[in-house]
């Protein structure tokens, strides 16, 4: 068996400029041999792992030597197979590389190369045992380095390899399509190409063509996908695995590439790396990227807080994470001083399908609408109830929470949960609490915003009695006289001018509250905003 010196060998990145011919490497067969990469002057050369293709390149001023299996001197002569004089659709053996491959021709060029497995030759019809085979020698077309005869400017297809090499047989979305019209269909490993009817487009979602009003088609193709925001150079391809990775140029995907076995790609090193040393976990499926277009997505939760982001394609996740410092911004990993994960919604629509949601943590008016990932809070009126579908009469919803308390008498706005530290907060509409939100960071909430808790202290049980001793008995009118007031719901954010019985609400700016004894807004900590001693007024 041949082996190449550990030193001759790098995984390299080719520029598909440099090919001049669309050819489909198929890799069935796993044998022993490293080949000569076609139309690279024998720079390069590729081997066959478990049905993968892997590209090597040799040192600067070396070529590769087949017989030798291994990298040598460049002598300036390089000998490759030629379709030249040879019809269409048929296989001929590459003598170049003693008929242990062969290759197909179609209109005077190669169409693809494939490789017999291994103690075994191609002898012009099929592959047998070696012993039976008698190869003739090179019949090919010289290459010159000095004086190269590669003319033609056209560039390899990028959508020239098997598409359902590693999806299950289905329908699935065409990845170069940019109106939604297109979509392939996968038996056995194998792609067929088909189109929509009128007035539909393929929603990968359902797997089949739906009607154009109901699902919007994505401004970019879905190989543009992998390149957004991303800088010129490799980036990761996580469609199929943690081991390939593509070549983005002005944001778009020029070139694709896999690692040797057993090594993955490292996104911070923009390099391949044994498994142990990867931060990328691949898994085949994943409820998380089930409703979800391929692209990447944060990872919101407390444990991540940002850190952690996913790739979602045809209901696959692979999950990275950014080195130390940095955090997933949405498009990439950026310093944390350049990005604030958002804080966590107890019940968000990250990875949730378009459509209404009951908020199971809340009363049983309210619910969302989760739109893009977006979510949108909404109340049923008094007296109804959200069932899962529309707002009906509570009577006719058998499970209903208990109504929650936490929103009674307040107005609207964001208040501390106190019970938990201040590391929660919630939002209040109409008396009912609408949404649960969590600080990040180990932060906590001062009734404006997240801050350090060296920086606010939570109100604990004991402050809020010492409060209630100082407590302000509520008015049953909002205007007992002219004159201002403060709104002590909001914790003094909102105030209001009464003239002759009539109310004006206004708010003060951020980060200050009304002190009613002065009658003007001072900030916040200069000024203890008082309660209320109970929901009943006088």
């Amino acid at each position: 068996m041949f082996r190449i010196a550990a030193a001759v060998v790098a995984f390299a990145i080719i520029n598909l400029a440099n090919f001049v011919e669309c050819i489909n490497f198929i890799c069935n067969n796993t044998d022993e041999f490293y080949y000569t990469m076609p139309q690279t002057n024998c720079a390069m050369y590729y081997r066959c792992r478990e049905g993968h293709k892997i590209n090597y390149e040799c040192p600067l001023g070396m070529m590769f030597d087949f017989y030798r299996q291994k990298c040598i001197s460049n002598t300036n002569v390089c000998f490759e197979s030629t379709c030249h004089e040879k019809f269409d659709n048929s296989y001929y053996p590459d003598t170049t590389q003693s008929c242990h491959r062969f290759f197909r021709c179609q209109n005077g060029k190669i169409l693809s190369y494939e490789n017999c497995k291994s103690g075994y030759l191609f002898n012009g019809t099929q592959c047998q045992y070696a012993e039976t085979v008698k190869c003739d020698v090179p019949n090919s077309m010289l290459y010159n380095n000095q004086k190269t005869a590669l003319k033609t400017k056209r560039s390899c297809d990028l959508h020239s390899y098997d598409e359902c090499r590693f999806l299950s047989d289905g329908f699935y979305a065409d990845e170069s399509s940019k109106n939604c019209k297109s979509y392939i269909k996968c038996l056995n490993g194998k792609t067929a190409h088909l189109k929509c009817p009128s007035s539909s487009v393929f929603d990968p979602i359902e797997g089949n063509c739906v009607p154009d009003t109901i699902y919007e088609c994505p401004k970019s193709s879905r190989l543009e996908r992998l390149c957004k925001g991303k800088a010129d150079g490799v980036h990761p391809d996580p469609r199929f695995s943690c081991n390939a990775y593509v070549k983005c140029y002005r944001g778009a995907p020029i070139q694709f590439e896999e690692c040797l076995l057993g090594q993955v790609f490292d996104n911070h090193r923009k390099q391949c790396v044994y498994k142990s040393t990867s931060l990328c976990i691949h898994e085949t499926r994943s409820s998380d990227c089930m409703h979800l277009e391929m692209g990447y997505y944060q990872d919101r939760s407390l444990e991540s807080s940002c850190k952690n982001y996913f790739f979602c394609y045809n209901g696959r996740k692979t999950t990275f994470s950014c080195s130390n410092n940095e955090l997933f911004n949405g498009e990439s990993c950026v310093e944390e001083r350049q990005y604030t994960c958002p804080n966590l919604d107890e019940d968000s629509c990250d990875t949730k399908e378009d459509g209404y949601y009951k908020d199971n943590n809340l009363d049983c008016r309210s619910y969302f609408y989760c739109s893009s990932n977006r979510k949108y809070s909404f109340l049923c009126k008094d007296g109804q109830a959200f069932d899962g579908n529309r707002c009906v009469s509570k009577r006719h919803v058998d499970i209903c929470v208990k109504k929650n308390s936490d929103c009674s008498g307040k107005s609207d706005g964001y208040y501390q949960d106190v019970k938990s530290g201040c590391s929660k907060y919630f939002y209040c509409k109409q008396s009912e609490k609408l949404q649960v939100i969590t600080c990040r960071n180990g932060r906590i909430f001062n009734g404006h915003s997240c801050v350090s808790p060296q920086s606010y202290a939570c109100p604990n049980v004991g402050y809020n009695l010492a409060l209630k001793l100082n407590c302000v008995q509520r008015k049953c009118t909002q205007c007992p006289h002219d004159g201002f007031f403060a709104d002590y719901d909001s914790r003094c954010k909102n105030y209001h001018f009464c003239v002759n019985g009539s109310a004006t609400k206004l708010s003060c700016l951020k980060n200050f509250i009304f002190n009613e004894n002065e009658g003007l807004c001072v900030p916040q900590d200069k000024y203890q905003c008082p309660v209320y001693c109970s929901g009943e007024c006088s």
